[in-house]
């Protein structure tokens, strides 16, 4: 908890710098060619635009209302003991090197060139 606190803290608010007109609409069409509608049409409204809660904020949804704590406690519920099924021990199977020989500087600079996603915090999508 201490550590998100502190991210947080460095974070500032609710600053998003406004694109100019044009710059905006070139980006927009950019992205449009590029098939990256949910991006282009973040650029249009600020619903994209990512900002920290704090953990006492409210969030209303579906007529109720709860806070950010409470909604990341059902999604991370209590820690349990691991059971005897869960822990592995022997040794893992050796894996054939040939499975990793393909695997080179221009391999991964492909893939992630290729990488789509969501948007994270920054509201950038995987592409950039």
């Amino acid at each position: 908890m201490k550590e998100g606190r502190a991210i947080q803290a460095r974070l500032h608010r609710g600053q998003h710098k406004q694109q100019p007109e044009d710059q905006c609409g070139r980006q927009f069409a950019k992205l449009m060619s590029k098939g990256k509608t949910k991006s282009s049409l973040r650029l249009l409204s600020n619903e994209g635009i990512g900002k920290p809660f704090h953990l006492d904020e409210r969030i209303y949804m579906d007529g109720t209302s709860r806070s950010v704590r409470e909604i990341f406690e059902d999604k991370h519920p209590p820690s349990q003991p691991a059971t005897l099924e869960a822990i592995v021990d022997k040794d893992p199977e050796p894996v054939h090197h040939v499975v990793f020989d393909s695997i080179d500087a221009q391999r991964i600079k492909s893939m992630a060139l290729r990488t789509q996603g969501a948007a994270g915090p920054s509201g950038v999508d995987a592409a950039g």
